[in-house]
């Protein structure tokens, strides 16, 4: 048994307890209170451990003595990034996003100056704190399998405390690589443990052991059994490849039968190699053959948004608000039945890589392709060598899992690839060093500093007070809005329209809101503007409704053709057309949208469809 003040004085730390609590809470909160509260309950915690961690650096900072600031070249690529998204979404884009992801962003850069202040020692604990939180997460994973636990998605048995199945299995699969490593490289750790105890103290180093022995087998072995349940073939092949990474890199199996000088031995490893990777591929392909169609599709439409704003892109998560304007114009240009079949409302690329690319441009990519090259060539001491592995193999199965999916619109994916990334600058040889000798420079380089620290502090602290008070009654006019008490509900959201002026969704409902209230001139403003943020079908069909109210039947007719052209799958714009031409006296127009509506074949039946079908048939009925 160890002495807490033992072990709290070899913990050192505040900056520690501060990492170590962030990455077991964030994962697992759910605030009811929110709107979106799987999604914004983790970002309004994050930014309350933000708002701490800025504390923790002011105390540090007026705590230091002498200064010595280290710079490394991993620091001055991610200041390229930084200096570069923020000069094109301020000043080379027309429209500037202020989303989830924005305060996220701002939120991970404050994580990643925080991090560089821990030592190589203290990255161990936090690396098998993200253990321990993905074995809590395949636990919650089993019990919601067995019914035990409520699922968060009405479709799907397992999501973990997240919204569906994918962003779960991709957390998983980060968690996986992490454990696989230290439990293959674990003689190396506890060497590394017993090398740095004068950092740990006995008892600490002792508990560290333990963990490893104990909680990365069992987190590996419930991560394995879960993740089938997942039905997530982008984590299934991120973890494939990242693992057989690791076992080349530690056991070099296909090295030594490559140096063989059978050629036919390694012409038979090649063609079985093929082989297998073919049938694996088509496998994965047949298990969800229309969601891997429609994943394709969407790339399609992506690339010509990238050759439609090529060099600087259309801004940073601004996907979502051009996406459905460049699928409408596909379907224009191209009337393809399989494609339509795929086609939805449609906010993630289901690529990172391409959603940069069409975000940020060439210009956003080519800095980023130059980091990461930097990254995978970054050398690491012999002693640090595992904890190198462990942050290039995590990027890299973050990397494979974000070419199918969104891992960047995942927190806590993106806080386990912060922690990796601090960790790789942590472990660059390479870096400037630079000491403050005067004191009078001293002095001036403490005050400005601190004032910075403390005008950040400030202002994040107001900003996140602002936004969860924002959330929360941002909920209570949903609520409002469900059970049609649309005057209660536009009180509060004209309100809230200082704070959530720049967010899509908020701005969607807030117009419709407006709308059946008929404040219809108010609403297609509100609607025009949700359009610089987020555009789909909703928006579209609403726009018509307001402009169909106004009796200004050109422009509703445009709307709902628009919402038709984005997803020609759904008949409901059709229906809205059909209802328009009718009230306009057109018996024509209104018949010819009733029999193309009566004639479709319907992916999915419902009430809603089976009525819409009845009541083109009164309006056949009527024509003739």
């Amino acid at each position: 048994m160890f002495k807490k003040k033992q072990f709290l004085k070899n913990l050192n730390s505040l900056p520690l307890i501060l990492i170590v609590s962030l990455l077991v809470f964030v994962p697992s909160i759910e605030l009811e209170d929110l709107i979106n509260s799987i999604v914004t309950s983790k970002t309004i915690l994050f930014g309350y451990f933000c708002i701490l961690i800025i504390l923790a650096l002011i105390i540090q900072h007026i705590g230091k003595s002498n200064f010595q600031i280290s710079f490394s070249k991993m620091d001055f690529f991610l200041l390229l990034i930084l200096i570069y998204d923020l000069l094109n979404q301020f000043w080379i884009q027309s429209v500037a996003t202020y989303s989830i992801r924005y305060y996220e962003y701002i939120g991970l850069l404050i994580l990643y100056v925080f991090l560089r202040t821990i030592t190589l020692p203290q990255y161990i604990w936090i690396l098998i704190t993200i253990l321990i939180s993905g074995c809590f997460q395949t636990v919650l994973g089993f019990l919601q399998l067995l019914g035990l636990a409520d699922s968060n998605h009405a479709l799907f048995s397992v999501t973990g405390t997240f919204f569906n199945p994918g962003p779960y299995a991709g957390f998983l699969s980060s968690v996986w690589i992490i454990g696989l490593v230290i439990y293959i490289f674990k003689n190396e750790v506890k060497k590394f443990l017993l090398k740095n105890e004068h950092c740990y103290g006995f008892e600490e180093t002792k508990l560290l052991q333990l963990l490893i022995d104990y909680v990365t087998p069992i987190t590996l072995i419930s991560i394995l059994l879960i993740i089938p349940a997942t039905h997530s073939r982008a984590a299934w092949v991120s973890i494939m490849i990242s693992s057989l990474v690791i076992f080349e890199m530690r056991y070099k199996l296909l090295s030594k039968l490559f140096l063989t000088k059978a050629k036919k031995l390694k012409l038979v490893i090649i063609v079985t190699g093929a082989f297998l990777i073919l049938i694996g591929s088509l496998t994965l392909y047949s298990l969800k053959k229309e969601s891997a169609n429609g994943r394709a599709f969407i790339w399609e439409v992506g690339i010509e948004m990238v050759k439609g704003n090529p060099i600087f892109g259309i801004g940073f998560d601004r996907f979502k608000a051009d996406y459905m304007n460049y699928q409408a114009q596909y379907f224009i240009e191209n009337d393809e039945t399989a494609k339509i079949d795929v086609a939805d409302n449609t906010i993630y690329a289901f690529n990172d890589l391409l959603q940069n690319l069409v975000e940020g441009g060439l210009m956003g990519i080519l800095f980023l392709i130059v980091t990461i090259i930097y990254t995978y060539k970054l050398k690491s001491g012999i002693d640090n060598y595992f904890l190198s592995i462990i942050a290039k193999l995590t990027l890299l199965t973050i990397g494979i899992f974000a070419c199918f999916s969104y891992p960047m619109h995942i927190l806590p994916i993106k806080l386990i690839m912060v922690v990796s990334i601090a960790l790789l600058s942590c472990l660059d040889y390479k870096f400037k060093q630079f000491s403050i000798e005067s004191k009078q420079l001293h002095l001036i380089y403490k005050g400005l500093t601190s004032i910075f620290l403390v005008v950040c502090l400030v202002s994040f602290t107001l900003n996140v007070r602002e936004r969860h008070i924002g959330y929360s009654e941002w909920k209570m006019a949903s609520v409002q809005y469900q059970v049609q008490n649309y005057e209660d509900a536009v009180s509060v959201f004209q309100t809230l329209y200082p704070i959530f002026k720049r967010d899509g969704e908020f701005l969607m409902t807030y117009g419709k809101s407006l709308s059946m209230i008929d404040r219809n001139v108010e609403a297609i403003k509100i609607l025009n503007k949700a359009k610089n943020h987020l555009n789909n079908t909703i928006i579209e069909t609403t726009l018509g409704n307001n402009f169909k109210d106004l009796k200004q039947y050109d422009k509703a007719v445009n709307y709902y053709e628009n919402a038709k052209q984005m997803v020609p799958s759904r008949i409901y714009p059709s229906y809205l057309m059909a209802k328009l031409y009718e009230e306009m006296g057109d018996s024509r127009n209104a018949k010819l949208i009733a029999q193309k509506i009566l004639a479709k074949k319907l992916k999915v039946t419902s009430t809603a469809t089976k009525q819409i079908k009845v009541e083109m048939l009164r309006i056949l009925e009527n024509s003739n």
